[in-house]
């Protein structure tokens, strides 16, 4: 037997002496059913549930939002469930036939791997004489909406925030208001089916989850083989990638498969780091793959959602601050000018001469730092944007040599992709009908930063998928490259609000690079050098070296 709900937690008062009297002292008895009774106190003591706390724990923040829900679907029950007279789940003797059935769907959460024991499920066996008083019939409602709700969160992957594991992890989980999801349990014809639904219908989901099932099974086969030596050995053996059991790796994939938009696009792209793959899916099958290469662990790249806009060929790159603070800064104060780098600088649109400015005393990230088009342009030939906060995208480069490696980790959070023109082919012939011939002859016009837009926007996803089912149903796990399983795992544990982020401004590497020069920057205009001109150096064609490998 579950743990009982401590409905007291909630601020619900369960004993109702009178349930009539308690409601409506004058009235006559006979005048308001024990369900209207149970409706009316419902509303009365959710009503009164007292404000979130700011000192939850994940786990508690998860069921505050539920029961706030809850209160704000029974406050106003006749807009969400105009034929509902009284409550949702019970009637005098107990609970209806669809909560009985919810309650059983909810109980094989170990199918879907949930945990069971995380959702208190109603049950109603402890009427004696055929009969529950209102007290009873008020537990059995809340616990039976309760569960729903935090069911359907669980399902959905609201059982931790993402954004709390990493700040490399932009995702949202695609949750349901409470109102929608109590609302479509009741109005469904089979609230089993309804339940189910609420787990990810991704293809991929679904294999992972069959290799768990499969995988479960042979754990309880081989507990009832015994627990001899040689036979833990040999399931260890076949079970364990990588120091981690497979079957909790598996688990951690499905679980970031719940942070998934819900519909991922009848035509998008889907780049997974840990595979280092980057693919174009049209209507469920991969029409393009090729490898790629992306951030190094010191410089992860993001793992989010968003929508391809355009193409540019010839392209610039802008340096990002981060490398401006972190790298270029450094060199500069170690006698090496920025045009030496490959790189140019702009003030107010317009080359300066880097060399002309005492960098000890002015902000680095105030100025425009590019490198050229060209073929040893750190983007290489083309790069394909859907702008984002996290600026990162997908692109050209001239370091092909790195597509060679296993693990491609050297980027700073870009994805440098190979043979990016047969991509550029892929996406423009299936937007435009463009063929390759037309996009050979955008690159040799010799324009630069020549920005080609799509007719429409093309979901793109970057996720970090260890574990993945290949066309034969066959899963292949790959290293978990990032660390980010056992910061998961923390979310498993209720322990995802613990975790402490790294502090991410540059303020305190400018500060400290220029501190090391005597003197500190204070300010945030720069000194009359604008009037300056570039440099013959600057002018000439030595970028092309690309000395320091400043590719983004």
């Amino acid at each position: 037997m579950l743990p009982p709900l401590r409905i007291a937690s909630i601020g619900l008062v369960l004993c109702l002496a009178a349930p009539v009297a308690a409601v409506e002292p004058d009235a006559p008895e006979r005048l308001i059913s024990a369900e209207e009774a149970v409706l009316i106190s419902i509303r009365s003591r959710l009503s009164k549930l007292e404000p979130k706390r700011r000192d939850l724990t994940q786990f508690e923040k998860g069921d505050a939002l539920d029961r706030e829900g809850l209160a704000d679907f029974y406050a106003t029950l006749a807009d969400h469930v105009p034929d509902a007279v009284g409550p949702l789940w019970v009637t005098a003797d107990g609970l209806t036939e669809r909560a009985r059935e919810a309650a059983v769907e909810i109980s094989k959460a170990d199918e879907w791997g949930l945990d069971p024991n995380d959702f208190v499920i109603p049950q109603s066996d402890f009427a004696r004489d055929g009969k529950l008083t209102a007290s009873q019939l008020l537990d059995l409602e809340m616990k039976t909406s309760l569960a729903i709700l935090k069911y359907v969160r669980f399902a959905r992957g609201g059982r931790m925030d993402p954004t709390d594991l990493s700040l490399d992890i932009d995702r949202k989980p695609p949750l349901l208001p409470a109102a929608d999801v109590l609302r479509g349990a009741y109005e469904a014809d089979d609230i089993a089916r309804f339940l189910r639904d609420q787990h990810p219908q991704h293809e991929q989901f679904k294999k992972l989850r069959e290799a768990y099932l499969k995988l479960r099974d042979e754990e309880r086969d081989q507990a009832e083989m015994g627990d001899s030596a040689e036979v833990r050995s040999s399931f260890r053996k076949r079970r364990r990638d990588a120091g981690t059991p497979l079957s909790q790796r598996l688990l951690y994939n499905m679980e970031m498969w719940r942070w998934m938009p819900r519909e991922l696009g009848d035509f998008h792209v889907h780049a997974n780091i840990p595979e280092f793959r980057i693919r174009v899916i049209k209507d469920g099958s991969i029409i393009h793959s090729e490898r790629m290469i992306t951030g190094k662990v010191k410089n992860k790249t993001p793992l989010f959602s968003d929508e391809l806009e355009y193409l540019e060929f010839r392209p610039d790159w802008s340096v990002p601050a981060s490398i401006k603070v972190k790298e270029i800064l450094p060199k500069i104060f170690r006698g090496r000018d920025i045009e030496s780098q490959g790189l140019r600088v702009k003030w107010n649109g317009r080359d300066i001469d880097s060399s002309r400015i005492d960098w000890s005393r002015e902000d680095i990230r105030n100025f425009h730092i590019y490198q050229p088009p060209g073929q040893r342009n750190a983007l290489g030939l083309v790069k394909f944007m859907f702008p984002n906060k996290h600026a990162v995208y997908f692109h050209d480069t001239p370091t092909k040599h790195l597509f060679k490696k296993k693990v491609r980790a050297y980027s700073h959070g870009c994805m440098r992709v190979r043979n990016p023109m047969k991509m550029a082919t892929v996406l423009l012939g299936h937007d435009k009908g463009w063929g390759r011939d037309r996009i050979d002859q955008i690159v040799a016009s010799g324009i630069d930063n020549n920005r080609i837009y799509l007719e429409q926007k093309y979901p793109v996803h970057v996720s970090y998928f260890t574990a993945r089912a290949n066309q034969d149903g066959e899963i292949e796990v790959t290293d978990d490259i990032y660390g980010h399983e056992p910061l998961i795992q923390k979310g498993f544990d209720g322990l995802a609000h613990t975790i402490v982020k790294e502090d991410r401004s540059l303020d305190k590497y400018v500060a400290a690079k220029q501190t090391s020069r005597g003197r500190v920057a204070e300010r945030t205009t720069p000194s009359p050098w604008f009037q300056y001109q570039p440099s013959r150096r600057s002018r000439d064609d030595r970028w092309r070296r690309n000395v320091f490998g400043f590719n983004n």
